[in-house]
């Protein structure tokens, strides 16, 4: 492991202990590196694995003024959103055209991340973070408030502007408000703000696909039918409920902090490397699965649905949480980020279930994944 060590001090002491860290951590077998000079571009260019501060405090806590400029500057640049997340599901799109890996890797690699990997994550960060009480409920009306507007407008749009049937119209304002929390997400929001971000946003995923799954089945049925069939909705709702990984990791998640027990050594161990392949892991499996799909039926439609999900959505989201339920920053970039991503699977999905909007909805995702990488960028540059 390539460890850099930095280090600030007003009379010396915090750069004799970086001193004599360094020397320890050299006979421990540790590649290291000591930060000289103190500026963010000689860090990026060590490229390191893991950071060690030696910093001494003056006064009421300031930093030595040896480390204010590094300070600033990181605050500023941070995060470096270089791609690398569109990087590796790019790599997986490449993987699924040249058939190195067929669907049927996407579908093993998805329910790995869906069933493994990200209830393993989110047991993890419980265990990290605080109690239940933490949930804040708001995070939750802002974000699933901002999605139904978002949607009722698009539902009108789609009528008056495009001309379509009811049932067309609930798969385009699904395309308009559901995103790619699982997938994209998860591994986004926890690369960005680490286990605090993980926080808000398992308020919006335990719920997202059972909220969304619902809306849709009452606005097709009404488009269809003029009536609920909500036998039909119930049971989606109680299977979406029962059998979502993310909602039983949770629960369990809150539930084990609550009894105060440790973890063995041995699981906590195994745990945290599922935990930590839930990124990498997730992003290629998207890839994978996008490689299917290609831009076909009526590409305006396809893009103004794009432009509603990466556009108008995370912009109402923002509004919601900032201005009506004044949240914390952090919280309000998590909703906004959560709203800006690009649909998920399940969009396509629903429609080919129907067999309404498909092809417009299967060219919907690969217009908004490919826009998402300018506007996500955009959308993190400002809020993180």
């Amino acid at each position: 492991m390539h460890l850099v060590i930095i280090s600030g001090s007003v009379f010396g002491t915090a750069d004799l202990v970086a001193d004599e860290a360094q020397a320890l951590c050299q006979a421990a077998g540790l590649q290291v590196s000591r930060l000289r000079p103190l500026e963010l571009d000689s860090l990026l260019a060590l490229a390191p694995e893991a950071l060690l501060v030696c910093c001494s405090t003056t006064g009421m806590g300031e930093l030595p003024d040896s480390l204010v400029p590094l300070f600033h500057t990181m605050r500023d640049r941070f995060p470096l959103f270089t791609g690398v997340p569109f990087g590796v599901i790019a790599l997986g799109v490449v993987g699924g055209r040249t058939r190195l890996f067929p669907q049927s890797a996407a579908q093993a690699l998805s329910n790995f991340v869906l069933y493994v990997a990200v209830p393993a994550l989110l047991f993890r960060t419980i265990q990290r973070v605080g109690s239940f009480d933490d949930l804040n409920p708001d995070v939750g009306f802002a974000y699933y408030g901002a999605a139904f507007a978002v949607a009722l407008g698009a539902l009108a749009f789609g009528r008056f502007a495009f001309g379509l049937t009811g049932g067309e119209r609930s798969s385009f304002a699904m395309g308009g408000m559901f995103s790619n929390t699982g997938l994209v997400g998860i591994p986004l929001v926890f690369a960005t703000w680490g286990d605090a971000g993980m926080v808000p946003l398992m308020v919006i995923i335990s719920f997202h696909s059972l909220v969304f799954v619902t809306f849709y089945l009452v606005l097709h049925d009404l488009a269809q039918s003029g009536a609920v069939g909500w036998a039909n909705t119930g049971r989606a709702a109680s299977h979406a409920i029962i059998t979502n990984p993310v909602v039983i990791s949770v629960i369990f998640g809150f539930a084990w902090k609550a009894t105060g027990w440790e973890l063995h050594e041995y699981a906590a161990t195994v745990i945290s490397m599922l935990g930590d392949s839930a990124i990498p892991t997730a992003l290629f499996a998207l890839g994978v699965a996008l490689a299917q799909f290609r831009v076909a039926g009526n590409f305006a439609h396809a893009t103004v649905m794009s432009f509603v999900k990466l556009v108008v959505h995370p912009l109402a989201a923002f509004a919601a949480a900032h201005w009506l339920f004044d949240l914390t920053s952090l919280e309000v970039a998590v909703i906004t980020i959560s709203a800006s991503l690009p649909g998920g699977l399940m969009v396509y999905l629903v429609a080919q279930s129907y067999g309404v909007y498909v092809a417009r909805a299967a060219s919907s995702l690969v217009i908004g994944t490919a826009g998402a990488l300018v506007t996500v960028s955009i959308l993190l540059a400002w809020l993180a």
